[in-house]
């Protein structure tokens, strides 16, 4: 198999959005898991992401001056853009988990968040072999753990909700979790995005 040719300035934009997603998923779990530092880590995740916009912005000024791209434009876009998304949605779940004054996130959350965070770790891994063709197979093995860890986050998503609705007394509490829940579960849905266009982009060039 061949590898990219010419050009691989962009992979350094795809591997540096990744690791802000691990990095934003994991401090994202710490806030489930220590709710007494949440404005401090909500805070991190904040600067994270206002640092994966700015790698996303740079990437598309790339794409307007750069000739020859190592895989199609589209797919250039779409892939640092569902990146982004994923960051975006980790972002807004830790500032509602603030903005709510969720002092102690139930622990079903923690499970999602967990699975959030495997999800990332895998997308990390699958984004940083896409340079090269060669580690395709264990790339589509990343994609297809990433693929099964947004269904397992369906499943739980589904269970947190039934649950919430059933043993939670106060309403507003049921919203504000709900609400959370949703953010994290798009945060996954994302990932899934991303591993979409990475198999796309190896069904193309393999």
């Amino acid at each position: 198999m061949r590898l990219f040719p010419k050009s691989e300035d962009f992979f350094q934009y795809f591997d540096a959005s990744a690791n802000y997603i691990l990095e934003a998923s994991e401090l994202l779990h710490q806030m489930v898991t220590h709710a007494n530092r949440s404005a401090e880590l909500a805070k991190r995740i904040k600067e994270l992401e206002h640092k994966a916009d700015g790698v996303t912005h740079e990437t598309m000024g790339k794409l307007d001056t750069t000739f020859i791209t190592p895989f199609d434009r589209e797919d250039i876009h779409h892939l640092i853009c569902r990146l982004d998304d994923v960051i975006d949605n980790i972002d807004v779940a830790a500032s509602r988990i603030v903005l709510y004054e969720i002092e102690a996130p139930s622990r079903e959350l923690e499970s999602l968040t967990t699975l959030l965070l495997k999800a990332a770790a895998a997308t990390k891994s699958a984004v940083s072999k896409i340079k090269n063709m060669r580690l395709s197979h264990e790339t589509m093995q990343e994609i297809i753990d990433i693929n099964r860890f947004e269904d397992e986050a369906d499943q739980v998503h589904r269970s947190l909700i039934a649950n919430l609705f059933k043993n939670e007394k106060d309403p507003i509490r049921v919203i504000k979790l709900k609400d959370v829940y949703e953010h994290v579960e798009n945060a996954l849905d994302r990932c899934e995005d991303v591993a979409n266009v990475l198999e796309g982009v190896i069904v193309k060039n393999a």
